[in-house]
Protein backbone atom coordinates (compact mmCIF):
# COMPACT_ATOMS: atom_id res chain seq x y z
CA UNK A 1 0.00 0.00 0.00
CA UNK A 2 3.00 2.40 0.65
CA UNK A 3 4.42 2.00 -2.86
CA UNK A 4 0.72 2.27 -4.13
CA UNK A 5 0.98 6.07 -2.39
CA UNK A 6 4.26 6.95 -3.50
CA UNK A 7 3.12 6.23 -7.16
CA UNK A 8 -0.53 8.16 -6.45
CA UNK A 9 2.56 11.16 -5.06
CA UNK A 10 4.96 10.76 -7.85
CA UNK A 11 2.38 11.01 -10.97
CA UNK A 12 0.05 13.60 -8.70
CA UNK A 13 3.26 15.78 -8.66
CA UNK A 14 3.35 16.03 -12.11
CA UNK A 15 -0.12 15.59 -13.10
CA UNK A 16 -2.76 16.75 -10.94
CA UNK A 17 -5.35 13.80 -12.72
CA UNK A 18 -3.22 10.87 -12.88
CA UNK A 19 -5.59 8.47 -12.05
CA UNK A 20 -7.38 9.34 -15.62
CA UNK A 21 -4.73 9.55 -17.29
CA UNK A 22 -3.02 5.83 -16.12
CA UNK A 23 -3.99 2.45 -14.80
CA UNK A 24 -1.98 -0.26 -13.80
CA UNK A 25 -1.52 -3.10 -15.92
CA UNK A 26 0.09 -6.62 -14.96
CA UNK A 27 4.24 -6.80 -15.94
CA UNK A 28 3.30 -9.68 -18.45
CA UNK A 29 1.49 -7.06 -20.34
CA UNK A 30 4.26 -4.84 -20.80
CA UNK A 31 4.08 -2.73 -23.86
CA UNK A 32 5.73 0.51 -25.51
CA UNK A 33 5.14 3.40 -24.25
CA UNK A 34 4.50 1.96 -20.06
CA UNK A 35 5.79 3.95 -17.97
CA UNK A 36 7.84 1.50 -15.56
CA UNK A 37 8.32 2.15 -12.00
CA UNK A 38 11.31 0.67 -9.83
CA UNK A 39 12.84 0.78 -6.52
CA UNK A 40 15.68 3.46 -6.41
CA UNK A 41 19.20 1.90 -7.30
CA UNK A 42 21.01 4.21 -4.31
CA UNK A 43 19.88 2.58 -1.03
CA UNK A 44 20.35 5.34 1.23
CA UNK A 45 17.06 5.55 3.65
CA UNK A 46 16.13 8.37 2.38
CA UNK A 47 15.95 7.64 -0.79
CA UNK A 48 14.63 4.04 -0.11
CA UNK A 49 11.05 5.78 0.33
CA UNK A 50 11.25 6.73 -3.60
CA UNK A 51 10.42 4.90 -7.18
CA UNK A 52 12.68 5.32 -10.17
CA UNK A 53 10.69 5.43 -13.44
CA UNK A 54 11.36 4.54 -16.97
CA UNK A 55 9.77 3.71 -20.10
CA UNK A 56 8.99 0.58 -21.99
CA UNK A 57 10.16 0.78 -25.60
CA UNK A 58 9.50 -2.65 -26.34
CA UNK A 59 12.30 -5.38 -27.85
CA UNK A 60 13.03 -5.62 -23.85
CA UNK A 61 14.33 -2.43 -23.60
CA UNK A 62 13.88 0.65 -21.28
CA UNK A 63 14.81 4.45 -21.28
CA UNK A 64 15.56 6.27 -18.20
CA UNK A 65 16.79 9.85 -16.57
CA UNK A 66 19.26 9.83 -13.55
CA UNK A 67 21.13 12.28 -12.29
CA UNK A 68 24.93 11.93 -11.56
CA UNK A 69 26.99 12.09 -8.23
CA UNK A 70 29.01 15.26 -10.21
CA UNK A 71 25.60 17.77 -10.15
CA UNK A 72 28.08 19.60 -12.42
CA UNK A 73 27.69 17.29 -15.17
CA UNK A 74 24.18 16.59 -17.14
CA UNK A 75 21.82 13.99 -16.23
CA UNK A 76 22.18 10.56 -17.87
CA UNK A 77 19.48 9.29 -20.39
CA UNK A 78 20.33 5.63 -21.50
CA UNK A 79 18.67 2.61 -22.62
CA UNK A 80 18.82 -1.00 -20.57
CA UNK A 81 17.30 -3.85 -20.56
CA UNK A 82 13.97 -4.09 -19.07
CA UNK A 83 15.01 -7.44 -17.21
CA UNK A 84 18.99 -6.46 -15.97
CA UNK A 85 16.45 -2.96 -14.64
CA UNK A 86 14.51 -5.42 -12.74
CA UNK A 87 17.10 -7.53 -11.55
CA UNK A 88 19.07 -4.76 -10.57
CA UNK A 89 15.95 -2.80 -8.89
CA UNK A 90 13.85 -5.74 -7.59
CA UNK A 91 10.18 -5.61 -8.31
CA UNK A 92 8.63 -3.11 -10.46
CA UNK A 93 5.17 -1.69 -11.15
CA UNK A 94 3.74 -1.00 -15.23
CA UNK A 95 1.51 1.76 -15.21
CA UNK A 96 0.11 2.21 -18.91
CA UNK A 97 -1.45 5.59 -20.08
CA UNK A 98 -5.27 5.53 -21.24
CA UNK A 99 -5.68 5.74 -24.89
CA UNK A 100 -2.28 4.95 -25.58
CA UNK A 101 0.54 6.66 -27.18
CA UNK A 102 1.55 7.76 -30.66
CA UNK A 103 4.52 5.01 -31.19
CA UNK A 104 5.68 7.04 -33.99
CA UNK A 105 5.89 10.07 -31.77
CA UNK A 106 7.74 8.16 -28.89
CA UNK A 107 10.38 7.03 -31.06
CA UNK A 108 11.04 10.31 -32.25
CA UNK A 109 11.90 11.61 -28.88
CA UNK A 110 13.51 8.78 -27.60
CA UNK A 111 16.25 9.47 -30.46
CA UNK A 112 16.34 13.21 -29.94
CA UNK A 113 16.92 11.97 -26.16
CA UNK A 114 20.06 9.56 -26.84
CA UNK A 115 21.38 12.65 -28.88
CA UNK A 116 20.73 15.39 -26.07
CA UNK A 117 21.79 16.75 -22.35
CA UNK A 118 19.55 17.67 -19.82
CA UNK A 119 20.64 19.32 -16.26
CA UNK A 120 18.95 16.69 -13.67
CA UNK A 121 16.98 18.24 -10.74
CA UNK A 122 15.04 16.14 -8.21
CA UNK A 123 12.12 18.08 -7.90
CA UNK A 124 11.44 19.42 -11.53
CA UNK A 125 13.58 17.87 -14.11
CA UNK A 126 13.64 14.23 -12.65
CA UNK A 127 13.15 10.45 -14.07
CA UNK A 128 9.25 10.59 -14.29
CA UNK A 129 9.34 14.34 -15.86
CA UNK A 130 11.59 12.38 -18.50
CA UNK A 131 8.83 9.53 -18.90
CA UNK A 132 5.91 11.83 -18.99
CA UNK A 133 7.91 13.97 -21.63
CA UNK A 134 8.31 11.15 -23.59
CA UNK A 135 4.65 10.23 -23.70
CA UNK A 136 3.57 14.07 -24.90
CA UNK A 137 2.69 14.95 -21.09
CA UNK A 138 5.07 17.08 -19.64
CA UNK A 139 8.24 19.85 -20.40
CA UNK A 140 11.68 18.21 -19.92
Amino acid sequence: EMDFEMIKFLLFKCISQHGEVFYKVPEETVQPGDIVLVPMKDKKLLLSFYLHAAVYLGDGEVIHFQGRRDKNKPGRISKEGFHDMKDDRGKCEIWRKRGGVNLKELRRKVKEAMNSKAKYHLGTNNCIHFALWLLGLADF
